[in-house]
This record gives structure tokens, sequence and C-alpha cells, in this order.
């Protein structure tokens, strides 16, 4: 989910510059949201940004969470519980956007609602709370972290062709998925002998990076490119020990991955 704070003020690009007063600075972020509003609704993962608003002295977002996907109460306890990194998030290593929010005087608000249940939850970050983190506390590790705790809520995820996603992890500079096959259409000894005969598996890996046009992976392709991490594809079955493990190196995700804007 903290893929989806970071576009959140990314999508405001009418910003002016820095020399602002109060006033000003609750103007340009206004105008920012007019820009940003033509954007929306943008789905990424289990959440719909639907719309953003200025009203009184919060700054609103509003955001539908597919319940399928997140539970809601967990996911609002959770970033209640980290208020330390929200602005921090939210400005997406924007120095400019966070200056200018804190000279605006602005409470940041997420005001989201269950897509099935229609119950309604907010995370709320006040003016005072925001004026102390900086996006330069946020770096590209941190962001992979989390964003790796927000995938294994909702694992096991089906893959389809009798493929698992079972666990996704961090193991050294590398982002792990484990992913478990039953045997109906990939098979061990089929990958294994791809690997062998020198497959282009971690081609097609980097090709898939590429093609992504989903916000949210965008900005995970752009964090791992920051990061120096990695990706490893680890398929394993039931009653066996054996694995097939696909790598992509940090120096491949570096060379080969472009970095990429989402708007």
């Amino acid at each position: 989910m903290k893929r989806i704070i970071i576009l959140l003020c990314s999508l405001s690009v009418c910003l002016l510059s820095c020399g602002q007063n109060r006033n000003e600075a609750v103007s340009a972020l206004k105008q920012g949201l007019i820009q940003t509003n033509k954007q929306l609704p943008i789905t990424a993962s289990f959440m719909t940004l639907e719309r953003m608003e200025i009203k009184g002295n919060d700054y609103i977002i509003h955001a539908t969470i597919d319940e399928t996907l997140m539970d809601m109460d967990q996911y609002i306890s959770n970033m209640n519980q980290n208020k330390s990194n929200i602005f921090s998030l939210a400005a997406g290593n924007n120095k400019d956007f966070a200056d200018l929010f804190a000279k605006s005087g602005l409470n940041l608000k997420f005001q989201v609602t269950g897509k099935q249940s229609n119950r309604k939850g907010e995370i709320a970050l006040s003016a005072a709370e925001i004026k102390g983190p900086s996006p330069d506390d946020y770096n590209a590790k941190d962001f992979l972290v989390e964003t790796v705790e927000e995938m294994q809520v909702g694992l096991p995820e089906d893959w389809g062709d009798g493929l698992t996603l079972t666990s996704v992890y961090i193991e050294g500079n590398y982002i792990c998925y484990k992913v478990k096959t039953d045997g109906s259409v990939i098979t061990l000894p089929l990958l294994k002998m791809a690997k062998a005969e020198g497959s282009d598996m971690e081609d097609s890996i980097i090709e898939e990076l590429n093609a992504s046009s989903d916000a949210a992976e965008i900005l995970y392709i752009n964090y791992l490119r920051k990061s120096g991490m990695g990706i490893k594809y680890i398929y394993w079955s039931k009653g066996t020990t054996e694995k097939v493990t696909f790598t992509v190196s940090p120096a491949m995700i570096k060379a080969k991955v472009k970095e990429r804007k989402i708007y």
C-alpha cells in the first residue's frame, strides 16, 4: 500500500516555487489537485484513488479498498501505527512538495471506504506532525521493505497455470518470490531443463518489468533500481526439496530496466 501513497502526491504536478506564504502554498496545492483529479480514478493493488480535495484545513485523499484483497481494519491500524513515515511517503521524495505542504499548515487525511461493505475509516496526520519528517528520511530500501510486507498480507496468490505465489521476502540484496507449482502445466523438470539450456527467463522478467503500465508497479520498479537490489524467482513443489531459481541481478536491473515516470 505504501506504493499508492507515494503516487498520491507525485501526481500533483502544478506546484509553484518554494517562496510562498501560507495562503500562496494552499493556492498552489489547490492548483495541483485540479491536475491530479483529471487523472483519477487510478487503481493500484487493492486500492483505488477516487479524488482529492482541500476542505477547510484538511488535504483529503478519498480512496476505496477492495476488501477481497485487503482487510480494511488491518490496513488502517498498520498505517496509523507508522505515522512517522506517512508524510515522507506521501511526498514521494519530492522535497519541494514537502516544503510547500509544510508551509500550507494543512492536515493530511486519507479517507477510505470499503468497496464491499461501504464501511469508512480514516488515517490522519496533523499539520504539527507533518513538519517533522522529511522525504530524505525515506529511502528506496525502506520502500521495498514495506512493499514486501504489504505483499505478504495477500498471500497465497494464484498466478494461474498451476502456479501459486506462496512467499515474498528480502534476502541480502534480493527480493525473493517463492512460487509453488502443482505440476499440471509448468513442472520443475521443465523449469530445470530451461535453466540448464540457458533459458531467456531473466530477459523475459526484465521485458515484463519494462512493459508494465500499472502506476504502482512503475513506482516499485523505480525504487528497485534505486535500491541496488535484484529479484529471484524460486520455484518449488510439494513433496520434493528440489527448487529451480531464476535470478535477475542488481546489475542487470540497473542496466536493462528503464526508470519511468508515472504521469
